[in-house]
C-alpha cells in the first residue's frame, strides 16, 4: 500500500494534495515532474531537477536489515512550481538552487 499527501504552504495558506500524476519519474537524471489538485480545486505542477554533476547516491540498509537500496539525492536542485487557484491568476514560483530532491528506485 501507498500512500502520498503533499502540502504547500502559499500566502499564509495550506493546500493539502492527495492525487497524484506523475508524467516524468528518472532517478539516474534525478527528474521529476507531477500534477495535484486539492479537494478546493487548486492545482499544482511541479517539475525539479538535479543537477547532473552534483548527485549523490547514497547506500541506505532498510529498516529490517534484509538488505540495502540506493538513494540519488541533490540539496540544490532546480525547482518550478505552477499554483493555479480558482479565481486567480496562475503562479510560477521558480528556485535555481535550494530544493532538496531525494528519489529511490526507478
Amino acid at each position: 500500500m501507498m500512500s502520498r499527501t503533499a502540502v504547500l504552504w502559499h500566502d499564509g495558506e495550506k493546500y493539502t494534495f492527495r492525487k497524484f500524476s506523475e508524467s516524468v519519474r528518472d532517478s539516474r537524471q534525478l527528474r521529476w515532474k507531477l500534477e495535484c489538485t486539492d479537494s478546493r480545486g487548486a492545482h499544482v505542477e511541479v517539475r525539479v531537477s538535479g543537477r547532473e554533476r552534483f548527485v549523490h547516491r547514497l547506500p541506505y540498509v532498510k529498516t529490517d536489515c534484509s538488505g540495502r537500496f540506493e538513494v540519488a539525492n541533490d540539496s540544490l536542485a532546480l525547482a518550478r512550481v505552477v499554483l493555479q487557484r480558482p479565481g486567480r491568476a496562475a503562479e510560477e514560483l521558480t528556485t535555481d538552487s535550494g530544493a532538496v530532491l531525494e528519489m529511490v528506485g526507478s
